[in-house]
C-alpha cells in the first residue's frame, strides 16, 4: 500500500508537468479573470486564488470561504493550509510536523486569540502564508499567517463568540472596538474553562536493574479528573494617519488557574495518587511604532515587556510521598527595530534585536533547589529580496550572540544565520524554488535549571546547566503549480541538526533511572509532502488532498534511531448558500526525537455551520464514531528503560461542540496597525514531572 502510494505521488507530479506543458501556450479565459487576477512581481497566476511566492504564498478567498467563515479560526481551517492543523472549536493552530510556533498576524500587527476569533471575514481581502521566514523573522518561528483586511476611520463593532462542548468545555468571548478620527480603542475579554473526566493512561514500563534482572511495572489510571480556567483581558490604543504611520500601545492580562489534576493511578495492584495545582498570572505591555520616511523608506520599533509570576504545587505517594512547591518569577524586556527601504528592482532591510531575560524560580519541601537564571540574546541581520525577470531571490544574513549564566555554569554562542532563496518562474502557473538556510536552537529554559524532580516511585527528570546552544542547516526544494481550479505543491526537506541537546537516560547505583538531555552527536531528517487542492464545483464544493513521507535519523552518543512514516489525509468543504458542510480527516503524525518515539492521532471531524444576518451558529462533531479513541502514544526506546505509553480519551471521543457568534457594527472598522515585529515571551523555566 504505502508503494503504491508513493508512486501515485510521483505520477501525479508527472502528470502536473505534462498538463502544463501540454495546455501552456492556452490563454485563460478573460470571464476568469474578472475578479480573481494578481499582478504580483513574485510568481504570478492569473486567475487563481494562489500566488506562490518565494517565501510561500498569498491567498485570496473565495467570496464562498468569506461568506461562510464566522471568525479568523475558522476561515484559515476552510484554507486547508498546508502542514499546518487549525483547530476552529480549541481555537488553536500548530505545526503538523513539531518544527516550531505559528505566528499570526492581521494587518501585518502581531494577532492574539481573541483577534483571531472577533475577525470578519468578509472584511479579509487576502492572506501571506509564509512557510519559509527569513531571517527578520524570530526564533524558533516556522510559519507566519498574516491576514489583511479591508481598513476605514469611522464606526464601532460589538461582538461575542461562544463555544459550548457536551463534554464540560467551553471558550467563549466577548469584545468592543469604537473609531473615532486616527483613533481606535478596544477591549477584548476571553474567558476559558475545560473539565476532562474520561481520560485514561496506560504505561508498561521494563527497568533493566544494576543486578541485571528486569522490573516489570504497569501504570494504569483508575480515575483522572483535570480542571483549568483562564481569564484573558485586553485592553488596545492604535493611532495612524494616511501616511502610514503608527503609534499602538497593548496591555494584556492573562490569569490562568488549574485547580487540581487528580489521577488514581493502579501500579502493579496497588493505588497511588498524582495531584498537581498551579496557578499564573502574567501581564504584558506591549508598545509599537511605524514611521514613514518618504514614500520607499520606513523604521519600524518594539518594545514589550512580560512579567511571569506562578505558583504550583505537586504530589505523589508511588514509592512514599513525595511534593513540593515552586514559586518562580520571570520578567524579561524584548526590544527590536527595523529599516526598510524598497529600491528598484529590490528591498534592502535591516534590524536589531536585543533580549534580556531573568528568571528565579524557588523548588521546597521534597526539593530544594533555588533557580537564577540570566539570559541576554543579541541579533543583527541585513536582507535583500528582488527580482531579475523570471528569478526572483532573497539573500540574508543574520549575526546572534547569546550569552547565559546559572552559577558557574554559563556559555557565550556566537552564530551566523545566513538564508539564500531562488525562485523561478517558468510561466503558465509553474515555478520551482530552492531555499537554504541556517538557524540556531536554544533549549528550554526548565532544561538547564539545576532542579531534580521525581515523576514516579523508579524514575527523575534533571535539569543540564551546561546544555549549549546549537543550529541546524536547512535545504528545501519546492515545486509549485496553480490553475483556476486546482493547486499542487510537492516539497523536498532535509535537515541536519548537529550536536543538539537530545534525550539521554542513565541508572544510578541504586537504581534510579534519571532522565535528562545532553548536546550529542545530532539528528538529521528528510521528508516529501505533496499538497493538491481541486475545486470541483466553483465556490460551492472544493477537495483538499495531502500525503506524505517522513525519514529520521537520530545519532545518540550511545544510541541510533531510525524511523519511516507515511502521512495521508484529506478534507472536503460544500458551499451552499447559507449553510457550510466540511469534512476531514488523516492519520496523525508520528514523530521521532531522541529516544521517543511518538505518535498524534489525527482528528476525524464534521462541522455544519448556518448564517442568518449578524448570527453564525455552528455545529462540530469530533472523533466521529469513535467512543474512546487513542489520543497519543508513544515508545521510549532505551537499553535501560523500555516504556510503552497509551493515552486514550472518552472526553474527545464523539466530542459535540455547538458555536454562536454575534456581531453589530455600525460605520466602518478603522486600520489596522501595519505591524511587522511579533515579541513575545512565554517560557516560565520551570521543571515540570513528563
Amino acid at each position: 500500500m504505502k508503494q503504491i502510494f508513493f508512486l501515485l505521488m510521483l505520477a501525479f507530479g508527472a502528470v502536473t508537468v505534462g498538463y502544463a506543458q501540454i495546455h501552456g501556450s492556452a490563454k485563460p479565459s478573460s470571464s476568469l479573470l474578472a475578479d480573481t487576477a494578481v499582478v504580483l512581481k513574485d510568481v504570478t497566476v492569473e486567475a487563481a486564488r494562489v500566488t506562490f511566492r518565494p517565501d510561500g504564498r498569498h491567498i485570496i478567498p473565495s467570496v464562498a470561504q468569506r461568506a461562510s467563515a464566522t471568525n479568523g479560526y475558522t476561515l484559515l481551517h476552510l484554507l486547508s493550509l498546508p502542514q499546518l492543523q487549525v483547530d476552529a472549536v480549541r481555537h488553536t493552530i500548530a505545526d503538523r510536523l513539531n518544527r516550531g510556533e505559528v505566528q499570526l498576524r492581521i494587518n501585518g500587527a502581531l494577532a492574539s486569540k481573541s483577534d483571531l476569533t472577533a475577525l470578519d471575514p468578509k472584511r479579509v481581502t487576502s492572506i501571506d502564508y509564509i512557510d519559509n521566514p527569513g531571517v527578520r523573522y524570530g526564533q524558533d518561528i516556522a510559519f507566519v499567517i498574516d491576514i489583511h483586511t479591508r481598513r476605514s476611520d469611522a464606526g464601532y463593532e460589538l461582538g461575542t463568540d461562544l463555544t459550548q462542548a457536551l463534554a464540560r468545555y467551553s471558550d467563549d468571548m466577548v469584545y468592543a472596538k469604537v473609531n473615532r478620527g486616527k483613533s481606535e480603542w478596544a477591549l477584548t475579554y476571553n474567558f476559558f474553562y475545560k473539565d476532562n473526566r474520561n481520560e485514561k493512561a496506560r504505561t508498561l514500563t521494563d527497568y533493566l536493574l544494576t543486578d541485571g534482572t528486569h522490573d516489570i511495572v504497569s501504570r494504569v489510571d483508575k480515575q483522572h479528573r483535570s480542571r483549568a480556567a483562564g481569564n484573558t483581558v485586553a485592553l488596545k490604543y492604535n493611532r495612524a494617519d494616511t501616511l502610514g504611520n503608527v503609534l499602538q500601545a497593548k496591555l494584556t492580562a492573562d490569569f490562568n488557574h488549574c485547580p487540581g489534576n487528580d489521577v488514581l493511578i493502579d501500579v502493579n495492584g496497588t493505588d497511588v495518587k498524582n495531584f498537581s495545582r498551579d496557578r499564573s498570572f502574567s501581564p504584558v505591555l506591549d508598545l509599537y511604532l511605524v514611521r514613514k520616511l518618504g514614500r520607499h523608506q520606513s523604521i519600524t520599533a518594539n518594545v514589550v515587556g512580560t512579567h511571569i509570576h506562578t505558583r504550583s504545587y505537586n504530589y505523589m505517594d508511588e514509592g512514599g510521598p513525595y511534593a513540593y512547591h515552586v514559586k518562580g518569577n520571570t520578567s524579561s524586556l524584548i526590544g527590536e527595530a527595523i529599516y526598510e527601504n524598497r529600491l528598484k528592482p529590490f528591498t534592502l532591510s535591516l534590524g536589531a534585536n536585543y533580549q534580556l531575560k531573568y528568571t528565579r524560580n524557588s523548588y521546597t519541601d521534597d526539593v530544594d533547589a533555588i533557580n537564577r537564571l540570566h539570559n541576554q540574546y543579541v541579533y543583527g541581520f541585513a536582507q535583500l529580496k528582488g527580482y531579475l525577470g523570471a528569478l526572483t531571490y532573497v539573500a540574508g544574513l543574520g549575526v546572534s550572540n547569546q550569552r547565559y549564566t546559572q552559577g558557574e555554569a554559563h556559555y557565550n554562542f556566537n552564530l551566523f544565520r545566513p538564508q539564500a532563496t531562488l525562485a523561478y518562474n517558468f510561466g503558465h502557473g509553474l515555478s520551482l524554488s530552492y531555499d537554504f538556510k541556517q538557524y540556531g536552537f536554544f533549549s528550554r529554559i526548565a532544561m538547564i535549571g539545576d532542579a531534580a524532580i521525581r515523576t514516579n516511585g523508579r524514575e527523575w527528570t534533571m535539569g543540564s546547566p551546561n546544555l549549549k546552544p546549537n543550529r541546524c542547516d536547512e535545504h528545501t526544494l519546492r515545486f509549485n503549480y496553480s490553475s483556476p481550479r486546482w493547486n499542487n505543491t510537492l516539497e523536498a526537506d532535509y535537515r541536519d541538526h548537529s550536536h543538539c541537546n537530545m534525550a539521554a537516560y542513565f541508572r544510578t547505583d541504586d537504581n534510579r533511572f534519571v532522565y535528562t538531555q545532553r548536546n550529542q552527536r545530532g539528528i538529521k531528517m528528510l521528508y516529501f509532502i505533496d499538497n493538491f487542492s481541486y475545486t470541483i464545483v466553483p465556490d460551492r464544493l472544493v477537495a483538499n488532498v495531502n500525503g506524505g513521507f517522513f525519514r529520521y535519523f537520530n545519532f545518540g552518543d550511545d544510541y541510533t534511531h531510525l524511523h519511516n512514516f507515511w502521512m495521508v489525509g484529506g478534507s472536503l468543504e460544500a458551499y451552499l448558500g447559507r449553510w457550510t458542510l466540511t469534512a476531514q480527516g488523516d492519520n496523525g503524525y508520528r514523530f521521532l526525537e531522541g529516544e521517543n518515539l511518538g505518535w498524534n492521532y489525527g482528528i476525524p471531524a464534521l462541522q455544519c455551520s448556518y448564517q442568518a444576518g449578524p448570527c453564525s451558529v455552528s455545529l462540530t462533531w469530533d472523533h466521529c464514531f469513535m467512543a474512546n479513541p487513542k489520543a497519543m502514544s508513544s515508545h521510549l526506546l532505551n537499553r535501560l528503560m523500555h516504556k510503552d505509553y497509551e493515552l486514550r480519551s472518552k472526553t474527545i471521543g464523539n466530542f459535540v461542540s455547538l458555536n454562536f457568534t454575534w456581531k453589530l457594527s455600525h460605520g466602518r472598522r478603522y486600520k489596522e496597525a501595519q505591524r511587522k515585529l511579533n515579541n513575545k515571551d512565554t517560557q516560565t523555566g520551570i521543571i515540570g514531572r513528563n
